[in-house]
């Protein structure tokens, strides 16, 4: 039963300043995350597409490079790119979402990252082959590239896949973001290869096989770091929102409180006035 009583209003506006205060410091979090993964993400793209124009040119001038991609079979792996905390409204369920739409015969299973994303993937049935724990902050990534591409080169070992796909959120300005798909091993060559700009071949000392391995190796790792840095951002962007929006209904019903709150205040001063006048007129 609701306590309409002065001291039960006062307990839950009490109560409403305190998730005030959580929810604002979450806010300025989410900002600050926000803020610095956008600061780093032009060059982290510029970085990769400038990877993607030098596989361009050893493939132009070099096609003997394609050695490096030689190996036809088609088992597919998808990494998805989930939370690692809550309060983010649907965006884990929307990244599953489009996971499960992508699942054909050839996937042999995904690798998760972000335990949200992992109990929601779960919660479907989904082939979940591993599961880590995503970067909560922008500083953490370095680390988790690390982890993530050792584990992806065991399981590659172990000939659990030839193709890799990387799923994630696509940062965009106000909060906005784009689930995309991005095969990154083999890269897409025929994509990569219409943008060869220069005219005359490169010089090289080393195999175009090789360089084409090591061009492979960097693409790899800039793509999963960039693919975290994008989650990372679109994640707290998801996430500012939800608070705003918690943060607007809070001060709605604090208003809604207070108004309450101050009528009965009022009616019971009005309440012992009256009492106190009609016991003067009793002793008159």
């Amino acid at each position: 039963m609701t306590d309409l009583s002065l001291e039960g209003l006062e307990s839950r506006l009490r109560s409403l300043k305190s998730i005030k205060d959580i929810v604002n410091s979450m806010k300025a979090l989410s900002g600050l995350s926000i803020r610095k993964a956008e600061a780093i993400l032009p060059d982290l793209r510029t970085y990769s597409k400038n990877i993607e124009d030098s596989m361009a040119q050893i493939l132009h001038y070099f096609p003997e490079a394609l050695t490096a991609l030689a190996d036809t079979r088609c088992k597919s792996l998808i990494v998805v790119f989930c939370s690692e905390q809550g309060l983010c409204g649907l965006f884990n369920e929307k990244i599953i979402t489009e996971v499960q739409k992508g699942l054909t015969e050839q996937v042999e299973g995904i690798v998760v990252s972000g335990t949200r994303g992992f109990e929601e993937a779960s919660s479907r049935g989904l082939p979940v082959m591993l599961a880590l724990k995503s970067p909560v902050s922008v500083d953490a990534v370095d680390v988790k590239v690390m982890n993530l591409t050792a584990e992806l080169f065991r399981l590659y070992q172990e000939g659990r896949f030839q193709q890799l796909y990387l799923l994630f959120a696509y940062h965009r300005k106000k909060g906005d973001y784009l689930i995309v798909r991005q095969r990154v091993l083999p890269p897409p060559l025929k994509k990569i290869m219409k943008r060869t700009t220069a005219k005359r071949a490169p010089l090289i000392y080393m195999k175009p096989e090789e360089i084409m391995e090591e061009l492979l190796k960097q693409f790899l790792t800039v793509s999963l770091y960039k693919a975290f840095v994008e989650s990372l951002a679109s994640e707290n962007a998801s996430r500012l929102l939800s608070m705003e929006r918690a943060s607007k209904a809070i001060e709605e019903r604090f208003s809604e409180l207070s108004e309450l709150y101050n009528y009965l205040r009022q009616e019971e001063i009005t309440n012992e006035t009256i009492e106190i006048i009609s016991g003067f007129e009793a002793l008159r």
